[in-house]
């Protein structure tokens, strides 16, 4: 558009502060010449401009139309000097453009999969156009080991730090953590950028040159037994024997331990390997027993007990709980127990219990079986954490072991947590096993998540409480049935009636059988006359 057809669009009259609705009208033509003219024109514009002379107020503050004419009321004394709407428009325009280019461009932007373990909010690839006398051109890229002014989109590494919760993301550039300067950023060809980015994900993306940015390099955490294998641990634990050195031999037996329950073997593949591992357990428990030294590695003992449930190595488990107390016999190994005694304490019960738990949630069901065979009694909760847990593996087999152990307790449980989580997970066997044991009465909150969860649960429930509801109905009208002892008859006149009917039919059966005999009697002498 030529600066006639511009001035012939907008008055040329000077601003007058007086008419606050010419100021409107202002704003509104300003507007929409720069949408004519395709800029980026919002009222951030307006208040760069109409602000103190030689001064531009840089914060982002979003006015609508309404607030901008107030805002002109505020700075009249700025007006004062004689301007017409052109030159405005004109120092509009340019300002405007020069925030524009102070916005960072980005494409492909990728997010950090845990944003708790993640510094900054979003990773993106900012392409850059270098003017043609810039000597970075003639730089190497990195990946594709060509000059950047032979790649066809050249660009750099921008990331963001704003939270969800602080509005749009600002970007910074990766190398230099600035939004405006340019200078020290390293550039790359954008086709290799990107899949470097997948490669790294938004948690650990560095700039390949400088290494700035999230530099941290993915380290798997690997655990002390991990490092040697059995035999080395054991060759160990037999120098540190020799040596006389018992703290060391200690550690190398808790390295032991950890490492037997951390390793399952399939039985017909790796039997030498089992038969190791529970030999160096045996001789290790043993040996801690010898000095006493049960109860002070008892917390390590019942960790490496979870770490066996969770690949459910049922034999480590209970050569474990056979050596440290927990009164296990065995018929199969005979193995002499830490306590003699048949009577379990309450903490030992207590930890019994903690690892049924545990086990439950793991699907350990031969770990959490043989722990039900060491103690009959374990101080089940009011409501029971294993059934509830066992339910929401959703493991039959499981489910069912625990019900029957929970029968064989002979005590009354209440499953409104485990009657929920049958709902959830649409169990109506076990559902139908806690109503008839009386464990559970469905509620209200019961029926809106069957409801709600609308499946096979649901539908027993709905004809339950239709069945309950026909019940209760059939039991009110039987109530106005009740007859009073004046409407009942006379009990001799039922008897005197019963008296005369018998008389009756007595007479009514002694005809009967006379006319009987003679028929048989004549037939009889028929046959005998033709037969003779």
């Amino acid at each position: 558009m030529s600066n006639n057809r511009v001035k012939n669009k907008v008055s040329s009259k000077h601003v007058n502060t007086n008419h606050y609705l010419q100021m409107d009208c202002f704003c509104f033509k300003i507007k929409s010449l720069f949408l004519r003219k395709n800029l980026s024109c919002d009222n951030r514009a307006y208040v760069v401009v109409f602000t103190k002379k030689n001064h531009y107020h840089k914060q982002r503050t979003f006015l609508s139309e309404t607030t901008f004419v107030f805002f002109l009321k505020r700075r009249h004394k700025f007006f004062k000097k004689k301007l017409n709407f052109f030159s405005i428009f004109l120092e509009l325009k340019k300002k405007t453009m020069a925030l524009s280019t102070q916005e960072i461009e980005v494409e492909y932007v990728i997010y950090p999969k845990d944003g708790k373990k993640s510094k900054f909010t979003a990773v993106a690839v900012s392409p850059l156009k270098l003017d043609a006398k810039d000597p970075r051109l003639q730089d190497i890229c990195i990946f594709s080991q060509f000059p950047l002014k032979e790649c066809e989109r050249i660009g750099t590494l921008v990331y963001s730090e704003t939270k969800k919760n602080e509005g749009p993301l600002q970007w910074k550039y990766l190398c230099n953590g600035k939004t405006t300067d340019t200078k020290n950023v390293h550039l790359f060809d954008i086709e290799y950028l990107k899949p470097y980015l997948d490669l790294k994900s938004a948690e650990y993306a560095h700039c390949p040159l400088c290494k700035s940015g999230i530099y941290e390099e993915k380290k798997e955490h690997v655990e002390e037994f991990d490092i040697d294998t059995m035999e080395q641990l054991v060759q160990k634990r037999d120098e540190a024997k020799t040596a006389n050195d018992l703290m060391l031999q200690l550690f190398q037996e808790q390295l032991i331990v950890e490492k037997a329950c951390s390793e399952k073997w399939d039985p017909s593949v790796n039997k030498r390997r089992i038969d190791l591992n529970e030999k160096q357990l045996i001789e290790t428990l043993q040996h801690w027993q010898s000095i006493k030294k049960i109860d002070e590695f008892r917390p390590k003992l019942l960790q490496s007990i979870r770490t066996a449930m969770e690949k459910d190595i049922s034999n480590v488990v209970r050569l474990i709980l056979n050596h440290s107390g927990y009164n296990y016999n065995s018929n199969s190994n005979s193995i002499i127990s830490a306590n003699n005694s048949h009577d379990m304490d309450d903490e030992r019960k207590t930890e019994l219990l903690a690892l049924v738990n545990y086990g439950c949630s793991v699907e350990a069901y031969d770990c959490v079986e043989c722990i039900f065979k060491i103690q009959k009694k374990l101080p089940i909760e009011q409501r029971p954490t294993c059934l509830a847990n066992a339910i929401k593996t959703g493991n039959t087999d499981l489910m069912e072991l625990v019900l029957n152990y929970l029968k064989s307790l002979d005590r009354m449980f209440t499953c409104d947590e485990c009657f929920a989580q049958c709902i959830k997970s649409d169990n109506v066997t076990m559902a139908k096993d806690i109503l008839l044991l009386r464990w559970h009465k469905p509620r209200d909150e019961d029926y809106q998540l069957a409801e709600r969860m609308d499946n096979a649960v649901w539908a027993f429930l709905s004809e339950r409480r239709h069945a309950t509801a026909i019940i209760s109905t059939a039991a009110d009208s039987s109530q106005d049935l009740q007859w009073d002892d004046e409407e009942w008859d006379n009990d001799d006149e039922w008897a005197d009636d019963d008296a005369q009917n018998n008389v009756v039919v007595g007479k009514q059966d002694t005809a009967a059988d006379a006319d009987f005999d003679a028929d048989a009697d004549a037939d009889f002498e028929t046959k005998d006359d033709e037969d003779f």
